[in-house]
């Protein structure tokens, strides 16, 4: 995955993460000529968060790192006790499940399976609740 720092899609009048602020973001950098070897990444992440919003929003943080996508628990701050990140590259999703900055476990899917792959993740950042969620052996 590409390290770069994430953008924090919250509105300012309400302190809520945005998901059409991050649609919005991934689409500026698809349709952005600077970026055009970026185009794909980032439109595929948009059609992956837009299917996923129905089933996630206000139950996670939408956010974006350029063009990648960055879950967090809604009431987390930077550094993330959790976290789910979503690449595109290359015909492939890579997902990473992150604790206290932590790499838990990673996964590739298709966009035929991308959708189910990010539920598992997000099921798993949400049900574990980073830091406060149960711990290895109990």
């Amino acid at each position: 995955m590409r390290s770069r720092e994430p953008k924090d899609d919250t509105n300012p009048s309400t302190g809520e993460s945005s998901w059409s602020g991050s649609l919005a973001t991934l689409r500026k950098v698809a349709w952005s000529p600077a970026l055009a070897n970026e185009w794909p990444d980032a439109l595929a992440n948009a059609d992956l968060l837009q299917q996923a919003e129905k089933r996630w929003a206000g139950k996670v943080t939408s956010r974006t790192s350029h063009h990648d996508l960055l879950f967090t628990l809604p009431d987390d701050t930077f550094p993330w006790s959790a976290a789910v990140l979503v690449s595109y590259h290359r015909g492939l999703f890579e997902f990473e499940l992150r604790r206290d900055e932590l790499l838990i476990t990673t996964d590739h899917a298709t966009t035929e399976t991308a959708p189910a792959v990010l539920d598992a993740f997000l099921l798993e950042l949400t049900t574990r609740g980073g830091r406060h969620g149960p711990t290895a052996g109990q």
